[in-house]
């Protein structure tokens, strides 16, 4: 990654054209002292295309330099004042800086702009559960360009607004189908309907698919590995890297297949809200080596540390720190703490 950004930086400096692109990699690539100095060599930021304001903008956001988001924001909406990114971006700022206020105004904005064809359906999904439109939030989530094409390759698929009865008494697939902690999330509404089917099989991350099965042993647990599916040819685009080409096959073997984000859709108050306090059972083997590893610290309180998701929007940056913002904590004696952080850079981060 570390090459790859130098060789950005390096053509961009040969060819000021190219400086949008070679920002991107860098950032992308967690080499922020490179992109950086791609920056400096962009401004003043008034000259910059579209293009290259969004570049910069890119980078403010994934390191959390408010200052330069807010520089990028003004310029960049005064030219595309419509533009869906430029209203993200203001949302970020907005989650940033406590002015929760101006959110409201923002995601109506979206709304009233957007070209539900061509949009961010992130975007759009999050104003209007954020403006408490729970019904057009699904309309968004299941009819947009993509989950037609599932149902055509889903014939059996419950419609997305279907109630939990779809299930009762039928042998019925979970497919994951989304991001491995909405996995987790969405794992006691799945069992809610595991007590109601006939019989029923949860096609899951196989990195979770251990986690899954313990406890569940009524339930057939199918393991997907989404590297290896998203380029099986023999699955329809549309439902890569999430079925492979072996669930696929099985798919008319069921009576309903649910995705397990349209579990969601069964949460019409606060009673149906997901209340259980463990839906996953650790292996008691590698718990009891973690706990041996850890007692073999020594004295002391043990800190696991997480600081940042991997991904950057304006519902993280809010939530989100550097390891920097740790230091006072690190500093401390006899205080041991465990890295339990993973993504890109993270090594870069604790050398730092």
């Amino acid at each position: 990654a570390r090459t790859a950004a130098r060789d950005a930086r390096a053509r961009a400096q040969d060819a000021p054209a190219l400086a949008p692109a070679a920002l991107r990699i860098c950032t992308r690539a967690a080499q922020a002292d490179l992109a950086a100095e791609l920056v400096a060599g962009m401004r003043p930021l008034d000259a910059l295309s579209t293009d290259g304001l969004a570049a910069i903008a890119e980078f403010a956001r994934s390191t959390h330099d408010i200052g330069l988001m807010d520089e990028t924001y003004r310029l960049w909406r005064a030219r595309e004042p419509q533009a869906l990114a430029v209203h993200e971006l203001g949302l970020d700022l907005s989650f940033n800086q406590g002015a929760e206020r101006n959110v409201e105004p923002l995601f109506r904005r979206i709304l009233a702009n957007a070209d539900r064809r061509a949009a961010d359906r992130w975007l759009l999904l999050n104003a209007c559960l954020a403006l408490g439109r729970p019904s057009e939030a699904a309309a968004i989530l299941f009819d947009d360009s993509r989950y037609p094409r599932v149902r055509e390759a889903i014939p059996n698929l419950a419609p997305f607004d279907a109630p939990i009865s779809v299930v009762d008494g039928k042998r019925v697939l979970f497919i994951g189908f989304t991001e491995i902690g909405d996995e987790i999330r969405l794992l006691e509404l799945f069992d809610r309907a595991a007590r109601r089917a006939g019989a029923c099989s949860l096609a899951i991350d196989a990195r979770l698919a251990p986690l899954a099965a313990r406890g569940r042993p009524d339930v057939e647990i199918i393991p997907v590995t989404y590297a290896q599916a998203a380029g099986d040819a023999a699955v329809p685009i549309a439902l890569r890297p999430l079925v492979d080409g072996d669930l696929f096959a099985r798919l008319g073997s069921f009576d309903v297949v649910v995705l397990l984000r349209q579990t969601e859709a069964w949460i019409a108050s606060d009673a149906d809200l997901p209340s259980e306090r463990r839906t996953l059972r650790p292996d008691p083997a590698r718990q009891a080596h973690w706990r041996a590893w850890i007692a073999s610290l020594g004295d002391g309180p043990k800190v696991g540390l997480f600081w940042r998701s991997s991904r950057t929007n304006y519902r993280r940056l809010n939530r989100g720190t550097t390891l920097a913002d740790w230091a006072p904590l690190l500093g401390l004696p006899h205080l041991h703490v465990v890295c339990l952080q993973f993504g890109d850079g993270v090594a870069n981060e604790i050398a730092a």
